[in-house]
């Protein structure tokens, strides 16, 4: 393609899809998942085919089961079939599966082992900017980059709290 675009992502037709791409991960079957915001502002995780089809949207605003109010990172885990997303303003992590159904969520908003501070809520922070993301290793060991706290923690595919290092200051 000499270096240029190969496709492109619908804008419009698809008012559910994300049109602000901002995270990607692609299973072992080349199955594209996308985080992002829709045209009204709204989240969602978006699987695309390698050539840019549209094959389904989840995780609606809010804060409960399998709400999301800021995806701020997803990686995926072929060999359980999930999709594990930073959920920002919520400050958890959420499993879904690769069909886009609500499995569980861990974290909190705090300091301490499994809670997390992925958001500052004040307009123009010092800490505004990319929040966090995470990845799966080939153990299932989930590591969760908090930017804010600069630290990194590991948990299970389950979301038990493994271990926590680095630290803000």
């Amino acid at each position: 393609a000499n270096g240029g675009p190969i496709g492109r992502f619908p804008a419009s037709g698809f008012p559910d899809s994300p049109i602000t791409l901002k995270y990607l991960d692609v299973d072992d079957t080349g199955r594209l998942f996308v985080g992002g915001l829709t045209a009204l502002g709204m989240p969602r995780i978006a699987e695309y085919t390698t050539g840019g089809a549209l094959v389904r949207t989840f995780g609606e605003y809010g804060d409960g089961e399998g709400e999301l109010n800021g995806p701020a990172g997803l990686a995926i885990d072929a060999e359980r079939d999930v999709v594990y997303v930073v959920d920002s303003n919520n400050n958890r992590v959420i499993a879904f599966s690769l069909e886009g159904a609500f499995l569980h969520a861990w974290g909190r908003t705090g300091s301490g082992p499994g809670e997390f501070e992925f958001f500052d809520p004040a307009p123009g922070g010092p800490d505004q900017g990319p929040e966090g993301g995470l990845d799966v290793d080939p153990d299932g060991n989930i590591y969760v980059v908090n930017n804010r706290t600069r630290r990194i923690q590991t948990f299970t595919p389950d979301g038990e709290f493994r271990s926590m290092w680095g630290r803000r200051g």
